[in-house]
């Protein structure tokens, strides 16, 4: 019966990770895609989020995306995603206290 309650508890605690790593992951992507500057909205709109397991990768397939991460050739420096790296940690811990709370 113990074996049951344990079997449980670790389900739950796997659903409550991976629901935790969504939002957060979401929250990022959104970001992201708010440090990006917007001419025709098309790179904005570029950015995806891909779930492989536990695994979360935010990309952007646009050939300019470089360019404005990093500037360079006339264009201005954006650092969005770098930006958005140095924010993790405060989305991650802040959907981790909501998941506690739920």
């Amino acid at each position: 019966m113990a074996n049951v309650s344990l079997r449980q508890a670790q389900a739950n605690m796997l659903r409550r990770f991976r629901q935790t790593l969504d939002k957060a992951s979401q929250d990022m992507l959104e970001s992201v895609k708010a440090k990006t500057p917007v001419e025709t909205g098309e790179t904005q709109a570029a950015w995806k989020l891909q779930a492989d397991g536990d695994t979360r990768q935010i990309g952007n397939d646009m050939p300019h995306i470089r360019k404005l991460e990093f500037g360079g050739n006339g264009n201005t420096e954006h650092a969005m995603v770098r930006k958005t790296v140095l924010e993790a940690s405060k989305i991650i811990n802040r959907r981790a206290r909501e998941a506690q709370n739920d």
